[in-house]
């Protein structure tokens, strides 16, 4: 936590940008980093600004997944002889 603080510290002292994302709620965060860090966050920071999507790792993680299953069925079909 020392460390976490330190570094937000620095950040803030030479006035130099900072950005931050978590998908936890003020109290929450506070549980994982600390009333100091978050204190200092949102001195830095400002009012959170709350941005609502789908998960974006697990949207990718399907694309992939179906880009890959697409691929091989490509190749697949190149191996396979032609029937007469």
């Amino acid at each position: 936590m020392e460390q976490l603080y330190a570094l937000v510290n620095e950040r803030y002292e030479s006035q130099r940008s900072l950005v931050v994302t978590t998908n936890l709620e003020e109290h929450e965060l506070e549980d994982q980093i600390g009333g100091r860090v978050v204190s200092r966050l949102v001195e830095m920071c400002g009012d959170p600004l709350p941005l609502f999507d789908d998960d974006r790792r697990l949207r990718v993680s399907v694309d992939a997944a179906t880009s890959l299953g697409e691929e091989l069925n490509r190749r697949a079909n190149r191996r396979r002889p032609r029937a007469p």
